[in-house]
């Protein structure tokens, strides 16, 4: 599914204005880009009326979460945030690990965590 995106007129001062064009450009990011970065990196906290609902729990095999790990690794690998990543996920309704919930920026970065302290290919 691909990701939908609305249009935003923002007023902001000159000096801001200069200097976000010059993050933009040490970065090579767009004015966007940075916003939107910026934006998926602060924890939010939703109002009850926005949150997700309570999936029940699902069982996940460990050929699931295995699969699932990989595919959060190419991701990453990709270059794209934690914000992306978890978007992604509960936009295609990819489960957990445990098969609670919704994918959060938190969890994902805790199991990234977890993934990098243990040995990969028998190391």
């Amino acid at each position: 599914m691909e990701e939908e995106f609305v249009g935003l007129t923002l007023r902001i001062p000159q000096d801001t204005h200069t200097k976000l064009k010059i993050i933009s450009a040490l970065q090579n990011l767009s004015m966007t880009q940075i916003i939107t970065n910026m934006i998926d990196h602060t924890d939010i906290t939703y109002p009850e009326f926005l949150k997700a609902k309570p999936k029940a729990a699902k069982n996940v095999s460990d050929e699931e979460k295995e699969k699932t790990k990989k595919f959060i690794l190419e991701l990453k690998e990709r270059g794209m945030s934690l914000g992306e990543i978890v978007k992604k996920l509960n936009t295609e309704n990819i489960s957990t690990m445990t098969g609670k919930g919704v994918w959060r920026s938190g969890t994902l970065s805790k199991q990234l965590s977890k993934w990098a302290t243990i040995p990969q290919n028998g190391e």
